[in-house]
């Protein structure tokens, strides 16, 4: 069983470069021309050699599928604000509270924006430097509090909720009233992910291990008392049931043994790792390493 200092020296090991993979075009060839009766078409651009008039080209139904496609890649790249305070992964969530203007400016700017996101990022935990990797959190007015620091009627704060994954394109750079970060981010949700046949081998071995590792994981939870039984019952159903899918099995364990707050010092920088990670073979390899550190301190715990 790996012990805690070879997960840590595992954790530090992850990479904090820059993806830097261009927005890559559509791979469709045409473009969306609306509705036709209640089903959205998609029309390809006709070459006037086979075609003399577009009238000629046929309408190819969109499934829910396809249009959700077609919405990631129109918003693959998106300019929004960016606040730096903890890594999050998606699901998780994190309050945000200020007194400042300036934080008022930022999410009336999110809230009148088209995706009406916020990009939220942590930091390197070696260096103390801005991650170039986050997730974004969705903004909405019913969600934002005013006055709720005593003294303090300016106060606002609101509940973040990651959402999607993002790479910071380029540098950031203040919005035009100088109060606060805005960044070129591209989502890295369903970018398509490369990996070897022996990777993904690995990867299936990793993602069949976790369950029992995660029973193993929760009863020493409970023994050593690191939450109480409605705590732990609660964070439970608040991840809900273990994921079927690679990428969200990995984040789910990291919910799992670094909520936020976290409880302990157990798995810190498994949050900024996993947002780091080049694909689902890497991921499931932290979130694997990181379990058997996890259960490693709880056992010797008892001794």
């Amino acid at each position: 069983m790996l012990s805690y200092n070879q997960y840590f020296l595992c954790v530090l090991c992850f990479s904090l470069a820059s993806s830097s993979s261009a927005f890559s075009r559509s791979p469709f060839a045409g473009r969306i021309n609306g509705q036709r009766g209640d089903t959205a078409a998609l029309f390809f651009q006709s070459d006037e050699s086979a075609l003399d008039k577009a009238e000629s080209a046929e309408p190819l139904p969109l499934t829910a599928e396809d249009l959700a496609i077609l919405h990631n890649l129109k918003t693959r790249v998106v300019t929004i604000p960016i606040v730096l305070m903890d890594a999050i992964l998606p699901q998780q969530e994190l309050s945000f509270i200020s007194a400042d203007r300036k934080a008022a400016r930022m999410l009336k700017y999110a809230l009148e924006s088209d995706t009406q996101e916020i990009g939220v990022i942590g930091f390197n935990p070696h260096d103390g430097s801005p991650l170039n990797k986050g997730v974004t959190a969705t903004v909405a007015q019913d969600q934002i509090a005013y006055g709720i620091e005593s003294g303090s009627d300016m106060s606002i704060g609101i509940k973040l909720k990651g959402d999607r994954c993002f790479d910071v394109v380029g540098e950031p750079f203040m919005d035009d009233s100088n109060s606060f970060y805005l960044a070129n981010v591209e989502i890295t949700d369903n970018r398509k992910e490369i990996m070897t046949e022996e990777m993904e081998d690995n990867a299936e071995q990793f993602f069949s291990a976790i369950p029992d590792q995660v029973g193993d994981f929760v009863c020493l939870m409970k023994r050593e008392e690191v939450m109480s039984d409605d705590e732990l019952t609660e964070h439970l159903e608040t991840l809900g049931p273990l994921p079927d899918d690679w990428k969200e099995r990995a984040m789910w364990v990291g919910s799992l043994v670094n909520p936020v707050p976290a409880l302990s010092d157990v798995c810190p920088d498994i949050r900024p790792a996993l947002l780091s990670c080049r694909n689902s073979h890497d991921r499931l390899a932290v979130a694997s390493v990181a379990l058997h550190a996890a259960i490693d301190r709880l056992s010797n715990a008892q001794h």
